[in-house]
């Protein structure tokens, strides 16, 4: 992974546990925001194709309800959750560790 996937992905990171009232957006949206190149989910799947390959159909309601079945450009959590989104980042950043 370049510096600037790993800089976007911390100041995303960041964004997240420092607001106090979380935004309802989608992390795809927050990430792509930080590249500074856009703000879609189409600009995410083409600078960062490890997040995409981490999607696996379900929507996260708390941990122990979930639907499936949805489709990549839905939230994978519901709006607010900080803890999984930060999950996820910390997983990108390390799967460059690995």
């Amino acid at each position: 992974m370049d510096d600037m996937k790993k800089s976007a992905l911390l100041w995303a990171k960041r964004d997240i546990l420092t607001e106090e009232e979380p935004e309802y957006e989608g992390l795809c949206y927050r990430i792509a925001g930080e590249f500074g190149t856009g703000n879609t989910a189409a600009d995410l799947k083409e600078l960062l194709s490890e997040f995409w390959k981490l999607f696996d159909g379900t929507y996260w309601h708390s941990l122990e309800e979930c639907d499936y079945d949805i489709h990549r450009g839905d939230f994978w959590w519901k709006p607010a959750w900080k803890e999984p989104r930060v999950r996820i980042i910390d997983c990108l950043l390390n799967l460059d560790n690995s």
